[in-house]
């Protein structure tokens, strides 16, 4: 499958870079530009199996005869945590019950849903 890369019609910034740790050896090759990056974050679509981008590609928002800017976008790392406000969770169902309280299914909506 060939990806050619365009970009996208409503260029709009990605939130700010973060930062890598030091020493991370993660690769992933963005489906974008083709090239392996070292870091530890990279961009998932939602829709798409399996592709990846990396920072640059995900803000010129880059797209394929697949993959097109109004696919969901969220970034994924192993080295990064995002703090979640409880209250932003929408509960589903009860899963389990213990000494430590009440273990929910939930779903955590974007802000821009």
């Amino acid at each position: 499958m060939s990806h050619h890369h365009q970009k996208g019609p409503h260029k709009k910034a990605l939130p700010h870079k973060p930062q890598a740790y030091p020493g991370s050896t993660d690769i992933m090759v963005c489906n974008g530009c083709q090239r392996p990056h070292i870091d530890s974050y990279y961009y998932l679509c939602e829709e798409c199996q399996d592709f990846e981008l990396c920072y640059t590609c995900a803000n010129e928002q880059v797209t394929t005869q697949f993959h097109t800017n109004e696919h969901r976008m969220i970034v994924l790392s192993d080295k990064l945590m995002p703090i979640i406000n409880p209250n932003e969770l929408q509960l589903q169902r009860q899963i389990g019950q213990g000494s430590f309280g009440i273990v929910y299914k939930a779903y955590w909506p974007l802000k821009n849903e």
